[in-house]
């Protein structure tokens, strides 16, 4: 019979610039960090035995705490990233509001081809998951 595994999704604690439209790979906050030692706290003793993480800055500062407490070496993810922005202005310069998931004509990700990458990552953990039973 095969084990049964639980997969945590976390999304980074807040950052620099969150009240504004930030580009780039900002750090976490005071709060943000905070918030990441919060949820180590809480997931720690689940038995977590692997932690995956984006290359992004905070989600490797996210994920410390955590890795930290359970003494895992996090993997870095390059997929998991998150979608590129490319040259994209800002919400209040372009008039639109998000959520949207297309940044192409900024020289950012493709809507779809964002979407596609992810999906196909976490396919392809689920499937490494399941062929370590």
């Amino acid at each position: 019979m095969p084990s049964i595994h639980r997969l945590h999704l976390v999304r980074h604690g807040e950052t620099v610039g969150a009240s504004t439209a930030y580009v780039g790979d900002p750090p976490l906050t005071g709060r943000g960090k905070q918030q990441s030692e919060l949820t180590a706290e809480y997931l720690s003793p689940l038995g977590i035995s692997s932690i995956l993480v984006s290359p992004l800055l905070r989600a490797q500062q996210t994920a410390a705490p955590l890795a930290a407490a359970v003494d895992v070496v996090p993997g870095n993810v390059p997929d998991l990233r998150e979608i590129d922005l490319g040259d994209y202005p800002g919400d209040g310069v372009t008039g639109r509001t998000r959520p949207m998931i297309d940044f192409e004509e900024w020289g950012g990700d493709p809507g779809a081809v964002f979407s596609s990458r992810v999906i196909r990552q976490f396919q392809d953990t689920i499937e490494e998951i399941r062929s370590g039973d």
